[in-house]
């Protein structure tokens, strides 16, 4: 099995390594996708813009990129691991559900964590195994990281 971070590499050279010189840019400034000297591996820009850059290509919703920027800024190395899984989600599942990237607030104790929520109109019987694909992929690498992270679906159909 190849490893999600080259399978991260993969898929921005996918999505983007044609179309958006500026956004593959962003991801060269001060370190290579070809080569991850350590584990803990993160890049060091602007955790917003790319966010918003990533909405724009991926069409996401994502209503508070300033929370989540935030989060990943006090968890560093999350943001490696958020960008594969906003990547597996987007290929798994692209035009036919609405993707949501925020935050989580359990409202029983004091606990946030980041979410990727996927919705749809119309919910195949294999959204489950669909969803734990895309998790068995990265959240080896959550061992290693400060905070959390979770794709999943709340059963909702899409919000405008």
């Amino acid at each position: 099995m190849v490893s999600w971070r080259v399978h991260l590499q993969q898929l921005l050279e996918k999505h983007f390594g044609h179309t958006s010189v500026s956004f593959c840019e962003i991801f060269n400034q001060d370190s290579t996708l070809s080569s991850y000297p350590d584990d803990n591996t993160h890049f060091s820009l602007d955790i917003e813009q790319s966010l918003l850059t990533l909405r724009e290509y991926l069409g996401f919703s994502i209503p508070n990129p300033g929370k989540v920027a935030s989060y990943l800024r006090q968890n560093i190395g999350l943001y490696d691991v958020v960008l594969c899984a906003c990547m597996l989600t987007e290929e798994t599942f692209g035009n036919t559900a609405q993707i949501r990237l925020g935050i989580y607030s359990d409202p029983e104790i004091d606990d946030e964590y980041l979410t990727i929520c996927i919705r749809q109109s119309h919910y195949d019987a294999d959204i489950i195994d669909k969803i734990d694909s895309i998790c068995s992929q990265y959240e080896p690498d959550l061992n290693c990281c400060k905070g959390w992270f979770v794709v999943t679906t709340d059963f909702r159909h899409p919000t405008a």
